[in-house]
């Protein structure tokens, strides 16, 4: 009889709970408005069970043919809109920016939306982005830094090719230490800031991020804030030891360009030795350009070897096109518009292979 009433009990619970969840969700509908199409989703877990912990891209995909272009999953109490229509995308998230274009709190990086240091969608926002552009804008001449990087890659490749993946990832993160701060001697701690970084962000990585009450444990109780709180300490000293680099680099003459130089030496930049942007803040806007480009733009090149093993007759038609141009010499900047193959081909690797599949 005890486990009888137990029973009844806690069924009794759930059936109760299960009223108050469907009311609640009834209760986020505006009046008027009808609620998205999508999976049926269970109390509490939501529709968490069938959506694999990888390649998960392809069972949106599979709920996109079934409820419509754009549809709503749950998953532990957070609502998730899937959009997988080009044209809707470009309605709400472009023409209509100003009204869905938004970022999410993150559970485990809590701060994300107001803080500086991740170039949060606040006014902060509007002054960084600003700040980023012109940066860029300044130093758009430096493709010397790529083609230098790519000499090394492609040699430390003839060596081990079996190593490729280790050195597209030095490729990467040596390119954009030299653009972000002039020097390639902080890439490797670049990558391993980087790579916890995304760790923290995903919705795969950092457990919060997938059962989000749990960003409400204290510190000492959750072994993710604590393994992020040491990743930020890491990066937030890299930082300023690259800033304190440049400074060191400009002041006996051997300062190489940079985006955090131009900052330095550019008073006419937004903050550039004013009050609009303090220099701590602008280390943080070089820093996550950096971290944009230090391990993202190495999944293209993989998926472009990738292409290259599938269809090696399209090799072979690039490698015509590099050799009527280029002499037998690797291609540089200014060949690009001579080259509309390899434009294209690399447009290609993009669509076919994106880097973020889920655009998360």
């Amino acid at each position: 009889m005890p486990v009888i009433l137990l029973l009844a009990i806690v069924g009794l619970f759930l059936y109760v709970f299960q009223l108050r969840w469907k009311d609640r969700m009834r209760a986020r509908i505006p009046p008027g408005a009808q609620p998205l199409p999508g999976p049926k989703c269970y109390p509490i877990v939501g529709r968490v069970h069938d959506v694999p912990s990888e390649a998960s891209w392809l069972k949106f995909y599979e709920w996109s043919k079934e409820y419509g272009p754009i549809y709503q999953t749950e998953t532990f109490g957070t609502v998730h809109v899937w959009i997988s229509s080009e044209q809707v995308a470009h309605d709400l998230l472009s023409r209509r920016a100003a009204i869905y274009s938004d970022r999410p709190q993150i559970p485990n990086l809590p701060d994300n939306r107001t803080k500086g240091d991740y170039l949060a969608l606040t006014d902060i926002w509007k002054r960084q982005r600003k700040l980023a552009q012109q940066l860029m804008t300044a130093n758009s001449s430096l493709h010397d830094y790529p083609s230098k990087e790519r000499d090394r890659f492609l040699y430390l490749l003839s060596t081990d090719p079996s190593q490729y993946r280790e050195f597209i990832e030095q490729f990467t993160s040596r390119t954009v230490a030299r653009l972000s701060w002039g020097s390639a001697q902080s890439a490797q701690r670049l990558r391993v800031t980087t790579a916890g970084l995304l760790n923290t962000i995903s919705p795969s990585g950092a457990l919060p991020n997938l059962i989000s009450w749990l960003m409400y444990l204290p510190t000492f109780l959750s072994p993710w804030q604590q393994k992020e709180n040491a990743r930020h300490a890491m990066e937030a000293k890299q930082l300023r030891d690259n800033v304190q680099y440049a400074h060191e680099s400009i002041d006996n003459g051997s300062a190489e360009p940079s985006f955090i130089r131009t900052f330095i030496e550019n008073t006419s930049l937004p903050g550039g030795k004013s009050d609009w942007i303090e220099e701590s803040e602008a280390s943080y806007v070089v820093g996550q350009m950096a971290i944009a480009g230090a391990l993202t733009i190495g999944s293209p090149i993989q998926s472009f070897l990738l292409a290259m093993l599938h269809y090696p007759g399209w090799q072979k038609k690039l490698q015509d096109e590099i050799d009527q141009v280029c002499g037998g010499a690797c291609p540089q900047w200014e060949h690009r518009e001579r080259l509309p193959l390899l434009r294209a081909t690399v447009k290609e690797v993009i669509r076919w292979r994106p880097p973020v599949p889920t655009g998360v």
